[in-house]
């Protein structure tokens, strides 16, 4: 239980304690804020024009409202808003709120020996070497996967040298065997390293990769 302070239209301000170090705002009974030991407060109902802190203002509209769009005010001007589509839009530094285009996935790799070594990765199932491809072209599977095929991928590989260390005049371009259209789904995708100087395919030193949708 908790440290109760009701707001009764029948008997005003009625209070009642005990030893939970928690405390509930009711009216009429019914729970409306609720504060635990470690200051942890819990809202029931919808938000309207409710101070979150200092120098933040406030929820514009409800948390649940008949338009459904959530917005985040600082100094009076929408910082962040979500909308009922699930779009989620935010001001920072741009001006005015622009859509939020996530990184959906993001890998890098490279090669111990013979062996493909993941280094980091978010939303990767899987780098592996295409099946009768030996050098340069890989499949990176999501874990979780896109909304489709439309996304964008940007990369960098290199390669190791004994005489002038890492070079990275190099290309990560979308894998296209012979005359076939490049191969991407919205579970995969498949990449070739090149080097740029003599358009060959090589296994890179460091290869990394992101997604954006």
């Amino acid at each position: 239980m908790a440290s109760i302070i009701n707001a009764s239209k029948n008997s005003g301000i009625v209070s009642s304690s005990d030893g939970t170090n928690a405390l509930q705002l009711q009216t009429y009974n019914v729970p409306a804020i609720s504060v635990n030991s470690s200051q942890v407060a819990t809202i029931s109902g919808p938000v309207s024009s409710t101070t979150l802190g200092t120098g933040i203002t406030s929820f514009q509209t409800p948390l649940v409202t008949t338009s459904g769009t959530l917005t985040l005010q600082s100094n009076s001007t929408a910082g962040l808003t979500l909308d009922t589509f699930q779009t989620l839009r935010f001001n920072s530094g741009f001006g005015s709120n622009a859509i939020a285009f996530g990184c959906r996935a993001w890998v890098n790799f490279g090669y111990n020996g013979t062996n493909i070594v993941v280094r980091g990765s978010g939303n990767i199932a899987s780098v592996t070497r295409i099946s009768g491809q030996a050098t340069g072209v890989f499949q990176i599977a999501f874990i979780n996967p896109m909304p489709d095929a439309l996304y964008s991928i940007v990369g960098s590989a290199c390669v190791y040298s004994a005489g002038f260390g890492v070079s990275s005049a190099l290309i990560v371009s979308e894998w296209q065997p012979g005359s076939q259209e490049v191969i991407r789904t919205n579970t995969f995708i498949q990449i070739a390293t090149i080097d740029n100087s003599s358009d060959t395919l090589f296994d890179p030193w460091s290869c990394n990769i992101a997604i954006f949708r």
